[in-house]
């Protein structure tokens, strides 16, 4: 179902702010863009007649909800996450989250968590369940807002890295989080609903990541967000404002467009192939292939905004947002 959501997305994508510039991907699974992605997404899979013996249906509260997913799915900011053995789940305010001495919705750590859904790995015993990223390059760290379903039970969360050699995924480190009657370790009962895992995780070249349980481990693995930063590098640059000389933050392979009349102007260290541009509605109205670094776009395009994505093999696809 690749791509099966890109419309929906561009929609989203001109209504919110993308990731800043020091994360390749920055996505809150709880927020109500990432409801709409995956609303739609039921919509589309009980649309199919292959389909209609096994309807989902999306969580909407107040009992518990939840429906598989083992697919692609197309995040709000354009990021092509593949779920294997995944849940979209909705969990009750009357859920008890201590041990039943206070239920009800906790506090988050981090503010932007703040609806009572979620994306989850399934608890099945001997069963992968795994969350993939697209590939990446010069990732310098993985961050998980996350929380253990069990409540007896510490449990494991695998950061693996695919070798395309030998076409296997290899675990590269693993993180513990304590049951949630336990949140600290010392039997506080836990004040916060989110657990922060990071991982200090390095490569400058690109690699194909995953977050995924431990396969003999009955566990679900709550994950309210997730954050992959960007290797960043201090260079110094010439600026012609009155301060002179300033130090900027660039990336690796960080690419700019430069707009000329109906000219487009892409630089920087990642080479793309492909262009397309859509208008506001997602409605794509230009494509072009092997467009190189100097795109010309047909007269006929009327002056406005539009959103470009590039893409190529091998390369995380560039969206901005731009203005003719």
């Amino acid at each position: 179902m690749k791509r099966i959501l890109f419309s929906i997305v561009m929609l989203a994508f001109v209504a919110v702010t993308t990731f800043a510039q020091e994360y390749w991907i920055n996505e809150n699974f709880t927020s109500t863009e990432w409801q709409t992605v995956m609303s739609t997404y039921v919509a589309i899979w009980n649309a199919k007649p292959e389909n209609a013996a096994k309807q989902k249906t999306f969580p909407e509260g107040p009992a518990n909800g939840n429906f598989a997913i083992n697919d692609e799915v197309v995040s709000p900011d354009n990021i092509t996450f593949k779920c294997s053995n995944c849940q979209y789940y909705f969990f009750p305010d009357t859920e008890e989250r201590d041990g039943g001495a206070n239920p009800g919705i906790l506090p988050s750590i981090d503010e932007d968590i703040t609806s009572q859904y979620l994306l989850r790995l399934n608890s099945e015993q001997d069963k992968d369940a795994s969350l993939e990223l697209p590939e990446l390059e010069n990732v310098k760290k993985i961050t998980l807002h996350v929380r253990n379903r069990n409540d007896k039970l510490a449990t494991a969360v695998n950061l693996d890295k695919y070798d395309s050699g030998t076409k296997k995924w290899t675990t590269v480190e693993t993180k513990s989080m304590p049951q949630y009657t336990n949140f600290d370790g010392a039997g506080t009962k836990m004040t916060t609903i989110d657990y922060v895992l990071t991982y200090d995780f390095t490569s400058e070249n690109p690699v194909k990541l995953r977050i995924s349980k431990t396969k003999t481990e009955n566990r679900y693995i709550s994950i309210f967000k997730i954050k992959v930063e960007k290797i960043v590098e201090e260079e110094d640059e010439e600026d012609d404002g009155p301060n002179g000389p300033t130090s900027i933050q660039r990336t690796k392979n960080d690419v700019s467009v430069s707009i000329s009349g109906k000219t487009l102007s892409v630089s920087g260290t990642t080479v793309y192939s492909d262009c397309s541009l859509f208008d506001l509605t997602g409605k794509e109205i230009f494509r072009l292939k092997d467009a190189g670094q100097q795109i010309t776009l047909p007269e006929s395009i009327q002056n406005g905004v539009y959103v470009l994505k590039l893409s190529g093999e091998n390369v995380l696809p560039l969206t901005k947002k731009i203005h003719l």
